[in-house]
């Protein structure tokens, strides 16, 4: 096939920051990989896009097969839940289960996948509510009994 590049399993780019071979980290807005040497910021990385690896997870949190992770950029690891501005959404999936006091879990990465928090539909959505709240407030509406995602 004449338009075949590579496997795209790895990716080669500038690193965003100093990085450190096994750093996870989000490489732009949806990619997330593992940097496969060390390499100073800018300086050209090579970075893990699709494979198992072991990184981090939060120590009381168990984590089943399938589960989708949060990649808790602050604290380097991943969680199951209660992302934060920044963190990164659907950065790989549990390949084999982990328990709640263990400090690592084998994971997927899922690429092309991954986002980061909050998304798009997010803000629109906190936006929208903002909007409505003021909207009813200005035409003195008390009842806002209502569902602002029906569903048909």
């Amino acid at each position: 096939m004449r338009n075949y590049i590579q496997p795209g399993d790895k990716i080669t780019c500038p690193a965003p920051s100093t990085v450190t071979s096994g750093l996870a980290l989000a490489i732009g807005a949806a990619l997330f990989g593992v940097a496969t040497h060390d390499a100073a910021s800018g300086a050209t990385c090579t970075f893990l896009l699709e494979g198992v690896v072991e990184l981090p997870k939060h120590v009381g949190t168990a984590m089943a097969v399938g589960d989708s992770l949060i990649w808790d950029v602050s604290a380097g690891e991943f969680i199951a839940s209660g992302q934060a501005n920044g963190d990164i959404n659907d950065a790989a999936v549990v390949f084999k289960a982990a328990l709640s006091g263990d400090t690592t879990v084998h994971v997927k990465l899922t690429p092309g996948k991954a986002s980061v928090y909050p998304t798009y539909a997010n803000n629109l959505n906190t936006w929208a509510i903002a909007l409505a709240t003021k909207l009813n407030a200005d035409a003195g509406v008390t009842d806002t009994n209502y569902d602002i995602n029906p569903q048909a």
